[in-house]
């Protein structure tokens, strides 16, 4: 009996909630457009007006998708607007690089997306109004970034926001035409209202300027270079220390592992790394000749801010039975001094 339960429970009909949109990614939505049209296109051949409202259905609905994520990253753009001169550089210049990077990926999904049949316009209106917005964002981040490298607000910069302003205005333009030719358009619907621009007057050309002075002004916002040396290790390690001189076992090599810091806000491009050894004459106490030569070993490495990173230098050549001043030194970058932040210096001695 409860076998006989057990397979009618199994044999009963399983029921499925409907799916909503909102649910339904873009993929995997493209894939059940085009199913749903190359169906419609084989069974209504005689009469393309059931092709076109179902499809200009399907494109509403995969619109929506695209204006619900563009209406997110309007606040990202709102706070950047309204509250950059209170962020640190670091978290405006995040904000700034992951906005322009949102708007161009949901400009690629709008362009994933097919025409409806006979109305390739729609297309054509939403695809202008992701793409100026996706444009807009990568000259406000260019514009600001030139402030922030300056430290002053430039010609140069100042088009550029001029650009973005015009760009996101035409883009609300753009996206409002879709909306209405969307709604009267057989099987549309009406979509979510999409404006990036929500006070004109802050994206003119007076309201920029103000907003460009404020960045350049802004005490936090300056740049800060600021690397620094944390830890560093060599191989072999020494096997005994007294005073201040450590022993290393017999080796013909010497290598240096250095661990370094961004405590800045800048992202720095070439930072000098480099280990230098001097010898010092024998362990025996016999002083090195004035002519002793000394050996550096170098690299150069680029570091984001708040970014620790560890660097192998080249090896050095040692003797046995020697001593040497081990220097090793991170930087200086510009604007910074020489201090005990990235400097450290270490007295070795090589067993014979």
């Amino acid at each position: 009996m409860g076998q006989q339960r057990y397979r009618q429970e199994r044999m009963a009909p399983t029921r499925h909630r409907g799916l909503r949109w909102r649910f339904v990614t873009i993929p995997v939505a493209l894939c059940l457009m085009a199913w749903i049209i190359t169906t419609i296109a084989i069974d209504a051949g005689r009469s393309q007006s059931p092709y076109r409202r179902t499809t200009n259905q399907i494109y509403a609905q995969l619109a929506w998708l695209i204006v619900q994520r563009s209406n997110q990253s309007s606040g990202d753009l709102h706070n950047i607007r309204n509250n950059a001169t209170a962020m640190s550089r670091t978290a405006l210049e995040d904000q700034l690089s992951r906005l322009a990077a949102t708007s161009s990926l949901i400009a690629s999904q709008a362009r994933s997306i097919p025409a409806p049949a006979g109305n390739p316009l729609l297309r054509s209106q939403l695809l202008a109004a992701v793409r100026d917005r996706s444009d807009a964002t990568r000259l406000l981040e260019r514009g600001i970034d030139k402030i922030l490298r300056a430290g002053a607000v430039s010609t140069s910069s100042t088009s550029l926001l001029d650009k973005a302003g015009r760009y996101l205005a035409r883009g609300d333009a753009a996206y409002a035409r879709f909306r209405k030719d969307m709604q009267r358009s057989p099987g549309g619907r009406l979509l979510p209202r999409s404006a990036w621009i929500t006070n004109p007057a802050a994206w003119k050309a007076a309201g920029l300027a103000t907003f460009a002075q404020s960045i350049a002004s802004a005490s936090n916002l300056f740049g800060v270079h600021d690397v620094v040396l944390t830890t560093a290790s060599i191989t072999p390690s020494a096997e005994t220390s007294a005073g201040g001189i450590s022993v290393l076992p017999p080796t013909h090599k010497l290598l240096v592992r250095l661990v370094i810091y961004n405590n800045g806000n800048l992202t720095e491009r070439k930072v000098p790394i480099q280990a230098t050894l001097e010898s010092q004459g024998s362990a025996s106490g016999t002083p090195s000749p004035a002519t002793a030569k000394s050996e550096t070993s170098r690299k150069v490495v680029a570091l984001r801010p708040t970014q620790y990173l560890a660097i192998d230098l080249p090896a050095l050549a040692i003797t046995p039975g020697k001593t040497y001043l081990l220097t090793l030194q991170v930087g200086p970058t510009p604007s910074q001094p020489l201090t005990s932040s990235n400097q450290e210096t270490f007295t070795i001695q090589v067993a014979p």
